[in-house]
């Protein structure tokens, strides 16, 4: 939508169906575990379950000529987790998060821009007391694995800040990028 000659406005829906993912299982497995009963041979495929589920966003963002060289953008955004809080640990957290972006443009030369960004993400802080993360136990006498006691209870507080920058090379001379046409 263009509600001005010099200034954008989007909105989109995206959704990730995380839930086809399934299963990973690792194969062909030929691995030796070395403890103080002695070496067990592992040879059986290593099924690790993701209980993903399907998730979707909202975002919302804008962009606008704010001077003669100068293009300022600024966006938000709510997505929800694919992970479930009982299928999480401390190598993957995931959960409803909202997120902001900010970035621009300017515009150095009829050859060349000059372009940053940074976008931050929000994880709510939550308490996961029902975690089925477990420890992964071999059994050095039979090779069998088994699960462990659970390590994935704990209080979780992410975010994620990303940063970046780039030039822009017009090799024709048109440096036509601009929001007004």
């Amino acid at each position: 939508m263009r509600p001005t000659e010099h200034f954008e406005l989007e909105i989109n829906f995206v959704y990730e169906a995380w839930g086809a993912s399934g299963d990973i299982t690792v194969s062909d497995v030929d691995m030796t575990i070395d403890s103080a009963l002695g070496a067990t041979r592992i040879t059986d495929d290593i099924r690790l379950p993701t209980h993903f589920h399907d998730a979707w966003s909202v975002r919302l963002g804008g962009e606008g000529d704010i001077g003669k060289h100068v293009i300022a953008r600024a966006g938000l955004i709510y997505e929800t987790g694919a992970v479930p809080a009982e299928q999480q640990g401390a190598n993957l957290i995931d959960g409803n998060k909202v997120g902001y972006g900010l970035g621009g443009t300017y515009k150095a030369h009829d050859r060349f821009d000059l372009d940053f960004g940074l976008f931050q993400s929000f994880i709510p802080s939550r308490t996961v007391d029902n975690s089925e993360v477990g420890q992964i136990v071999a059994d050095p006498l039979s090779g069998e694995i088994a699960e462990g006691r659970v390590v994935g209870d704990a209080r979780v507080d992410s975010h994620i800040t990303h940063a970046g920058g780039g030039v822009s090379w017009y090799f024709d001379g048109n440096n036509s990028g601009r929001v007004s046409r």
